[in-house]
C-alpha cells in the first residue's frame, strides 16, 4: 500500500479559480511555486468559470479533504480507544453485580464505522 502524503494539509491557492490542498515540503522534492505552498495534494478549482472564486461547496469539500491525515489519525486512536473500553466492559462484567455481561468481541456501536472508514482511508475497502 503506498503512503499518503504526510500532514498538515492546508486549503489555499496563489492562483485565481483555483481551490488547492497543499503540504509543506518534507523533503519530497515537491516544487516550490511560492511559499508557503509546496506540495499540491488536490485541486477542486470552481463550479462556476464565470466567477474567480471558488464556491463555498468547493471550499468546504476542500477543507474536509485538508482534515483528512487529522481524521484519519482520530478514528485510529478512537478505535483502539473503544477497543480497551470493550475488553474493559468485558471483563469487568465479572466483577460488578448487576453489570450486564459483554461479550469480549462484540463490536461497540460505531467500532464498525471506524473500520470501514479506516479501511477506506488506507485503501482497504
Amino acid at each position: 500500500m503506498t503512503k499518503h502524503t504526510p500532514g498538515p494539509w492546508e486549503v489555499g491557492g496563489p492562483f485565481p479559480r483555483l481551490t488547492v490542498i497543499y503540504c509543506e515540503d518534507q523533503g519530497q522534492g515537491f516544487p516550490d511555486p511560492e511559499p508557503p505552498m509546496y506540495g499540491c495534494i488536490a485541486d477542486l478549482g470552481t463550479r462556476d468559470p464565470e466567477t474567480t472564486d471558488p464556491d463555498d461547496e468547493s471550499l468546504a469539500n476542500a477543507r474536509l479533504i485538508a482534515a483528512a491525515p487529522e481524521l484519519l489519525e482520530a478514528c485510529r486512536i478512537a478505535l483502539e480507544d473503544a477497543i480497551r473500553v470493550r475488553d474493559f466492559l468485558a471483563s469487568a462484567s465479572a466483577l460488578v453485580p448487576n453489570l450486564e455481561p459483554l461479550p469480549a468481541n462484540e463490536e461497540l456501536p460505531g467500532m464498525k464505522l471506524l473500520r470501514v472508514a479506516i479501511a477506506k482511508a488506507e485503501g482497504n475497502a
